[in-house]
């Protein structure tokens, strides 16, 4: 058997990538496999699987993760148009919540100015009682 290349998505058991090896045997001859660098030596893995068995195996693996993927995408388009519709509704109200208080400043201010009046006109009674108590008093 020999090595001819190597890549890292097979990554086996002890940690290295794995390396493409041809068989020797009758069985399957020149077929390509993925195997242990180590293989033949102490000590190595057990890691073994056909080339073409692997890139069918990876093209389940990537059509099963594009899938999941695919229904993550959803679930967060899902949740970012939830949260879309929640921030417009937070602002509709912040705007709501605005209107209200710019009426309610203005309701305050009116009752602010009724105080005044109200509070010039017990002075001007105050006083103009005063000035009846005097002239009383001054014409008795």
């Amino acid at each position: 058997m020999s090595s001819s290349s190597v890549n890292s998505r097979h990554i086996y058991e002890c940690g290295y990538p794995a390396v493409v090896k041809i068989s020797r045997t009758e069985r399957n001859p020149k077929r390509k496999f993925w195997g242990c660098r180590n293989y033949g030596n102490e000590p190595f893995c057990e890691y073994f699987i056909w080339v073409d068995q692997s890139s069918s195996r990876s093209a389940d693996s990537t059509s099963s993760r594009l899938v999941e993927l695919q229904r993550h995408n959803t679930t967060l388009q899902n949740i970012n148009n939830q949260l879309n519709l929640d921030v417009f509704r937070l602002e509709r109200r912040e705007l709501e919540l605005l209107r209200t208080l710019g009426e309610e400043k203005k309701k305050t201010e009116e009752w602010k100015k009724k105080y005044k009046r109200i509070c010039r006109l017990m002075k001007l009674l105050a006083i103009l009682s005063v000035l009846l108590l005097w002239l009383i008093i001054l014409f008795k």
